[in-house]
């Protein structure tokens, strides 16, 4: 059974690589069939996590699995740490 599968990141063109190969676009719909992936991003290791490992099932295209990756800012952080004076 097709599976809807939208991966967000702050950069709406980097590659989505699912399993470790292309399987589409940050920000687009993807189709995966039912069942457990790895999701990463291409390029540069600028975010985070740097994968993720998800059961995707039970998708509809109103509600397709929603995948998260925040950017990660110098020195590895997410912005939200205050760093030590």
């Amino acid at each position: 059974m097709d599976e809807h599968v939208i991966v967000r990141f702050d950069v709406s063109d980097r590659i989505v690589l699912v399993d470790g190969r292309p399987g589409g676009r940050t920000n687009k719909r993807m189709l995966t069939e039912t069942g457990t992936y790895t999701f990463s991003l291409q390029g540069a290791p600028d975010f985070t996590p740097l994968s993720q490992k998800i059961v995707v099932e039970n998708t509809t295209e109103d509600k397709p699995m929603i995948v998260r990756f925040a950017k990660r800012t110098v020195g590895g952080t997410t912005g939200s740490e205050t760093p030590d004076v």
